[in-house]
C-alpha cells in the first residue's frame, strides 16, 4: 500500500505482541519520500492521516508521541533496504522460494548449488523482504542439512 500522496510504502506495528511501554509504529518510506525535508513529526502526522481509512484515527492517537526519523539506508554500518517483487515475479520465480508447511517442515526448498544451500529473506514465500524471512529460510536450510525438522519458535 502507498500513502495518498505516494508518501509511504508500508507500516509496521511493533507492539502487536504486547510489548510493555508505549506502542511503536514504524513507517517504511520509498522513492522521493526518503529525502523529504519536512520535520519527522509533520511527516508522521501526514502519513497517519493518509492511512486513516485502513488504520483509524492513528493521527490523534500519536499526536503527542515522540517521533524519530532514521535513514538506515544511508548508514554505512547498516546499509539497510527493503525490496518487493514486481508483478509477475512470484509467478515466474516462485519455484525458487522456500515454502513451509503447517508442521514446520519445508514443502518446497530453494534449489541447491552442489553443497551450497541458499537462504535469506528474498527466498521466503511468507516473509519476503523481512528479517522473519531470513530466520525462516535459515531454519529450513538447516533442517535440509540435518535431515530433521527444527521447531519454529515465536517471540
Amino acid at each position: 500500500h502507498a500513502g495518498g500522496r505516494g508518501s509511504w510504502a508500508s507500516g509496521w506495528d511493533g507492539s502487536v505482541r504486547g510489548v510493555e511501554g508505549p506502542p511503536v509504529w514504524t513507517w517504511y518510506l520509498g522513492g522521493d519520500a526518503t529525502d523529504d525535508s519536512i520535520s519527522a513529526q509533520t511527516l508522521a502526522a501526514r502519513y497517519a492521516t493518509d492511512a486513516r481509512t485502513a488504520l483509524g484515527d492513528l493521527a490523534t492517537a500519536c499526536a503527542d508521541a515522540p517521533v524519530r526519523r532514521t535513514a538506515w539506508h544511508r548508514d554505512p554500518l547498516i546499509g539497510g533496504s527493503y525490496g518487493s517483487y514486481p508483478p509477475g515475479h512470484l509467478t515466474r520465480f516462485g519455484s525458487l522460494l522456500w515454502m513451509e508447511g503447517e508442521d514446520g517442515a519445508a514443502m518446497q526448498s530453494a534449489p541447491a548449488l552442489g553443497r551450497v544451500i541458499f537462504a535469506g529473506e528474498h527466498l521466503s514465500d511468507a516473509f519476503p523482504g523481512y528479517m522473519n524471512g531470513g530466520a525462516q529460510t535459515g531454519r529450513l536450510a538447516a533442517q535440509a542439512i540435518l535431515g530433521r525438522t527444527i521447531p519454529a519458535r515465536t517471540a
